[in-house]
């Protein structure tokens, strides 16, 4: 019986966070509040700059290549 407690309470914290990370910020809003809202690196593209915003292009310029190294392990 306590087993499945415990699978319960994990099933739901998952259920919880996918809600949360993975929903679009309209829901977040209505669903969690609104400090979801703020924006941040681990919500998608928002205060972080990380090149998501208009003009912030991080592919190469066309006749420049791309260096990819593969390590083995």
């Amino acid at each position: 019986m306590v087993d499945n407690l415990i699978v319960a309470l994990i099933v739901l914290a998952a259920a919880w966070y996918v809600l949360r990370k993975y929903l679009p910020r309209s829901l977040r809003g209505r669903l969690f509040g609104k400090a979801d809202q703020d924006g941040g690196c681990g919500s998608g593209c928002g205060s972080c700059k990380s090149g998501c915003e208009p003009g912030a292009d991080t592919a190469p310029a066309p006749g420049q290549r791309r260096v990819i190294k593969l390590h083995s392990r």
